[in-house]
């Protein structure tokens, strides 16, 4: 087994037998930093890297010993991201991070595609760069936020969505993109 399966083993199943010994299925955690923050799990260390993109709280979790690294939402190309909180310009340096020799020999892990090929990087960054410039236009022309239907019909095409989940991703695809314009183009006026 590689040492990154053994990682999501570990992680899976420190979940599962906390679920089993405290009937929580799911934990809010009360914890805060600014950067990052390093924690251990036996003798192994767990770094928490603030990667603020797809959310301004959005993290990383590192285990540099292990040489895997859970990218969380930086990365979603199986279906569309909500980009709603989105911060643009933040989640493009982060893949440019990804992309950088500190991360050639690591294994990238995405919350939503899993183990992640490097090529996944540019393909994540080329839709960011779409939406944004997409945006833009509406912007320039004076758009009203109910025009990004048009774009999230458009950017829906791109993806092979299962049926029975089509519309659930159409509409947050959708609710995004219309919050992201609203204020990022909408709220500066």
């Amino acid at each position: 087994m590689t040492k990154a399966m053994d990682v999501i083993d570990l992680a899976l199943g420190e979940a599962d037998r906390l679920r089993r010994v405290t009937g929580v299925t799911r934990a809010v955690p009360q914890l805060a930093f600014t950067e990052t923050l390093t924690l251990m799990l036996g003798e192994t260390p767990v770094e928490l890297w603030h990667r603020p993109g797809p959310t301004s709280g959005a993290c990383w979790v590192v285990f540099p010993s292990r040489k895997v690294i859970f990218v969380g939402d930086t990365v979603a190309l199986k279906e569309p991201p909500y980009v709603g909180e989105a911060d643009p310009e933040a989640w493009l340096q982060g893949l440019h991070e990804l992309r950088g020799a500190s991360f050639r020999k690591f294994r990238l892990v995405s919350s939503r595609d899993g183990v992640l090929k490097k090529e996944s990087l540019a393909n994540m960054a080329s839709l960011l760069r779409k939406i944004d410039g997409r945006l833009e236009r509406m912007a320039a022309r004076g758009e009203a936020a109910d025009a990004t239907e048009r774009l999230s019909v458009q950017l829906g095409r791109t993806f092979r969505v299962a049926s029975v989940r089509k519309e659930q991703v159409a509409q947050r695809l959708q609710r995004g993109l219309e919050t992201l314009y609203t204020r990022r183009y909408l709220a500066a006026d």
